[in-house]
């Protein structure tokens, strides 16, 4: 039997997942859900589609802030998975996007599950950045890349060099879709309907009703009319889970049938404004187009020009209507006027991207997968060469990475050396 390679994005929201040769991938939730009317049972991952009502859920998710720190949960959300896409880990081999790995503080044990666990012949490991980097270099030949992605825990920014990640240019953001939808719950529950326990539902009405505004200011005066001359205001018909089992979006002066709805008008864009100024909530950090730029002028002069003309925008948090536009608009005013500025819109669909990315890097290139011999000989500090390609220029960091290096040295290695 030829082996299969599975390829694993593995979204704090959804996991990104399917075999190599599949058109597209399956998302499914990384998350196990317990209802109140179903007092008996938990619905872990996929299971998530078998719950008739979604009100009042509570999460148990295995992702915080970005890393996996609830591995026994990841394990079983996986075990689930696998079974479910009819997966053989005996006679396969996983890609695998990981941020645990480039954070030496944090435990990484999915070597040990894929390993020992379920028995994979080979990984590979990157974050998605990397991923859509190195598509950027070996598929479509572009060198130079900056990379925005922003998904469920946090939006993070990176500057690639022939698919090698430049150290100092990384910038993180502590805003994803997670605080903008508790946000989004908080000021519907303070001006209309207390909704705090909706998660699910104004999630979705978040993905349904919100936008990017070119001109929040513009955006603010047209919110603020009223009647026929508002053109913002928007009703959200809530689902039943009995007849409806989806939000309806409807003129606010449409009639509810006496069914629960919500009218958002200044949420509507006000919610994902807080990518580009998380200082209207409180987070001291600069927003999304800040962070780019700062990116940018972390590298090398000669690269910077490079580098803004091929800007990608990954992940479900940059799906939103107008982001791209919004994105290169405030970069183009930031960056000097002889940059040739260009957010990429060949992204079909950010949420899959980095998955499509390593689709087509498997069947390009050859990736440098890691075997169960090789693990079982060096370990996790295979690792640190196999998959962790930066370039550093600062003379603090390369101190960082002589100690790093040297520390990462599997006994064997030392005995070698001597």
């Amino acid at each position: 039997m030829s082996e299969t390679t599975v390829i694993l994005d593995n979204g704090a929201h959804n996991m990104k997942v399917g075999k190599s040769d599949w058109d597209t991938p399956k998302l499914i939730p990384n998350s196990i859900v317990k209802a109140k009317h179903e007092r008996k049972r938990v619905f872990v991952g996929h299971e998530q589609e078998d719950c008739s009502e979604k009100f009042s859920l509570f999460y148990v998710r295995p992702i915080e802030r970005g890393y996996v720190v609830n591995w026994d949960t990841q394990q079983q959300i996986w075990e689930k998975t696998f079974d479910h896409l009819d997966v053989e880990p005996t006679t396969s081999r996983i890609v695998y996007t990981d941020n645990n790995y480039l954070i030496p503080a944090l435990p990484d044990v999915s070597n040990e599950i894929f390993f020992e666990q379920f028995g994979f012949n080979e990984v590979f490991k990157a974050s998605a950045s990397t991923l859509v980097a190195e598509h950027s270099r070996q598929v479509n030949g572009r060198r130079c890349v900056c990379v925005v992605d922003s998904g469920f825990s946090m939006t993070t920014v990176a500057s690639f060099v022939d698919g090698m990640l430049v150290q100092e240019s990384v910038m993180r953001i502590d805003v994803g879709g997670k605080a903008l939808t508790n946000k989004l719950k908080d000021w519907i529950s303070y001006r209309q309907l207390n909704v705090s326990e909706e998660t699910y539902v104004i999630n979705e009405c978040k993905e349904d009703l919100c936008f990017v505004s070119l001109d929040f200011n513009e955006s603010m005066k047209e919110s603020k009319k009223r009647f026929d001359e508002n053109t913002l205001d928007r009703r959200y018909v809530m689902p039943d889970f009995h007849k409806t089992f989806k939000g309806v979006v409807k003129d606010p002066r449409e009639p509810t049938d006496n069914m629960p709805s919500i009218v958002l008008g200044v949420e509507r864009f006000a919610t994902p404004e807080i990518l580009f100024n998380p200082s209207d909530i409180d987070i001291d950090q600069c927003g999304v187009a800040e962070a780019v730029v700062e990116s940018i002028f972390h590298c090398a002069e000669e690269l910077r020009p490079s580098l803004a003309e091929n800007i990608i925008v990954v992940g479900g948090s940059t799906c939103f209507p107008g982001f791209r536009e919004r994105l290169q608009k405030e970069v183009t005013s930031m960056l000097p006027a002889e940059y040739r500025i260009h957010v990429s819109d060949e992204v079909k669909d950010p949420q899959t991207h980095a998955w499509m990315c390593s689709q087509e890097l498997v069947e390009a290139v050859d990736l440098p997968f890691i075997n169960r011999q090789e693990w079982d000989e060096k370990g996790d500090s295979l690792e640190f060469s196999k998959f962790f390609k930066t370039l550093v220029s600062s003379e603090e960091l390369k101190e960082t990475r002589k100690f790093e290096e040297q520390k990462e040295k599997s006994p064997k290695e030392d005995e070698e050396d001597l």
